[in-house]
């Protein structure tokens, strides 16, 4: 939501203020200008949006214990990936439970897909312009879910990004999955083709359930795709990845970037 916000205060301001561009993450969605400051004074309108995110990053709840089941018998492993504005969800390919989720099938060569959600029409442009990004941030708008097919090591994958571990019982990841499968919007056929291909080589965009709009972000699901593993994410569900990323390490197991990650054996179903 942090990379919108920036779109909005680049275009509304006057011209001639400079604005650094940040990095382009590896990784969906496709990023947009970041970092740097202005050179002028803030516009109203970005001063608005800004109060607005502000606002919602304060509510956050209470810290809550890990969930009992978190103890039980260990089946596979998740990773919560900051993408810096965007957090993303990796998961092995062959975890997901017959049954769940038939869309994983369009990526039958890949070991691990990684998800994100967003605004429908702000996640698929290449360059979103002032319209959509106030659109997105300002109206409930339709939502897309963004899956990338992931070959070879999940540590490759990942290396350099800050990520966070989550090793899941047999339950706690059926109910991961079964919170993926009805993400999927499919208008009652028991599965949907994708829409346009995706941001990096293997991937794809398919229609989601739910609104995005400047409180129910790429962040606020993967936080209820943790909550639907147990793991409490409080009150108000996170804004911004950085938010996400804090309440997220407080139960799983933290990689920062520049280690090599720990890839524990996954289960073997049994």
């Amino acid at each position: 939501m942090l990379n919108m916000l920036t779109e909005i205060f680049r275009l509304a301001q006057p011209k001639g203020n400079s604005f650094a561009d940040g990095p382009r993450p590896g990784h969906p969605p496709a990023a947009l200008p970041g970092g740097g400051g202005f050179s002028a004074p803030m516009n109203p309108l970005a001063a608005l949006l800004l109060g607005l995110l502000l606002l919602g990053s304060g509510c956050a709840g209470p810290t809550k214990s890990p969930p009992a089941s978190a103890a039980g018998e260990y089946f596979a492993s998740i990773y919560v990936v900051n993408h810096g504005k965007h957090t993303g969800l990796t998961l092995r390919r062959g975890d997901i439970p017959p049954g769940l989720w038939p869309e994983s099938g369009d990526f039958a060569g890949a070991d691990y897909v990684e998800l994100g959600w967003g605004d429908w029409d702000y996640y698929q442009a290449d360059e979103p312009g002032l319209w959509v990004t106030l659109k997105a941030a300002l109206w409930p708008t339709a939502s897309v879910l963004h899956v990338a097919g992931i070959r070879g090591s999940v540590a490759d994958w990942l290396a350099g990004y800050e990520v966070v571990r989550f090793d899941l019982t047999r339950s706690a990841f059926g109910r991961l999955a079964d919170y993926i499968h009805r993400s999927v919007d499919r208008h009652g056929a028991a599965r949907v083709e994708p829409l346009d291909p995706g941001h990096v080589g293997d991937s794809h965009f398919y229609p989601a359930r739910g609104k995005f709009h400047l409180f129910n972000t790429c962040n606020g699901w993967t936080a209820r795709a943790l909550e639907a593993a147990g793991y409490p994410m409080g009150l108000f569900r996170p804004v911004t990845a950085d938010q996400l990323m804090a309440k997220a390490g407080r139960f799983g197991v933290i990689v920062t970037p520049g280690a090599r990650l720990n890839v524990q054996p996954l289960g073997d179903g049994s």
